[in-house]
């Protein structure tokens, strides 16, 4: 008598403690309390068809059942199930889904430093931010940042086009955000898919007209399908936004120097020199510059430097050695040893 006395008091107050909860509810979070979630989750399943417009049973198995479990996919699933019936535990699912992104987020960034920071660059670890970065996206597929960093880890991994598939959700789901427009540009660029890789870069100008970055990557669009006058046009506005850009300055000599003015082409490749003066590929080029413009002091200050540089070039000491000669200094101690290199 008394165990049943005690039975009926503990029922009471199960009953009392559940309101108007359905014996299967109830039953759930007892289990849940007990932290048996495979019977917790077997009972709140059974509460679902009992309770089918209850927002709190589908939230309660999503967040402390599914969540705990990592079922990331079910967790959602249940979480919108419970939105769908009211928004009570709205602000708490928000909250919970992004407590939970963050977690496995920063997980996928350390191992992206750690891939980014390595000189072995080991691929291992690039899987691991890939997988992570996935499970990020899982838990909360409105997280705008994953996405172009996973598509960066795509790129890395040389899966092309699953780079280009989540840069292309990138930027549908921040249209504002340029960076991606010019990683994904980039890709058809080296695909030499220049008519997608205009369109994209176009669109990223005119999110932010004074990004030379972008003005570049036009100019380099235009210079590979071959519209030099637009690409020398675009490196100009690009470096008019960036002076010290070595690249720009470069690039802008080159053209000139491709279509044989020298003499415009020449200035540039000082601007280059001066930033980086031991450069040999800028010396080597205003050592032809000069020797077509046929300045002989100038091809004898650069060949000398070059030749500090690269001392056995036979190019650069006949070079040297001509405009010696055609300076008049054939007689010259220089001039015969340079001679004597040459035979």
């Amino acid at each position: 008598m008394k165990l049943w006395k005690i039975f009926i008091a503990t029922l009471a107050v199960v009953l009392f403690l559940s309101g108007c909860n359905s014996p299967e509810f109830t039953s759930a979070k007892v289990y849940l309390g007990q932290r048996d979630l495979d019977q917790a989750e077997e009972w709140f399943l059974k509460a679902l068809e009992t309770e089918p417009t209850n927002s709190e049973v589908p939230f309660m198995l999503g967040a402390h059942v599914y969540k705990d479990q990592k079922k990331w996919e079910q967790m959602n699933v249940m979480f919108n199930r419970s939105l769908a019936i009211d928004n009570r535990f709205e602000k708490t699912i928000t909250g919970i889904r992004h407590t939970e992104w963050q977690n496995i987020y920063n997980k996928g960034a350390n191992a992206y430093n750690e891939f980014v920071g390595s000189e072995e660059k080991p691929q291992e670890t690039l899987n691991l931010a890939i997988k992570v970065f996935n499970i990020a996206l899982t838990i909360d597929p409105t997280e705008i940042l994953t996405y172009g960093i996973l598509a960066t880890c795509y790129l890395l991994s040389e899966d092309i086009e699953n780079a280009k598939i989540y840069f292309q959700k990138a930027i549908d789901m921040d249209p504002q955000d340029e960076v991606n427009y010019k990683s994904l540009s980039g890709i058809y660029l080296n695909e030499e898919n220049y008519d997608a890789a205009l369109d994209i870069i176009q669109k990223a100008r005119k999110i932010d007209p004074q990004n030379a970055d972008l003005a570049q990557q036009m100019a380099n669009i235009y210079y590979n399908t071959d519209k030099k006058d637009l690409a020398l046009q675009t490196f100009q506005e690009a470096l008019n936004l960036n002076p010290d850009n070595f690249d720009l300055i470069y690039n802008i000599g080159i053209m000139y120097y491709q279509a044989k003015d020298f003499s415009a082409a020449t200035p540039w490749f000082e601007k280059a020199y001066e930033k980086i003066p031991d450069d040999l590929e800028i010396i080597k080029l205003l050592v032809n510059c000069y020797q077509k413009l046929e300045d002989l002091k100038n091809v004898e200050t650069y060949a000398k430097k070059a030749l500090e540089i690269e001392p056995d070039s036979r190019t650069l000491i006949m070079a040297l050695y001509k405009s010696l000669l055609d300076q008049g200094k054939g007689n010259s101690d220089e001039v015969k040893n340079l001679l004597k290199k040459l035979e």
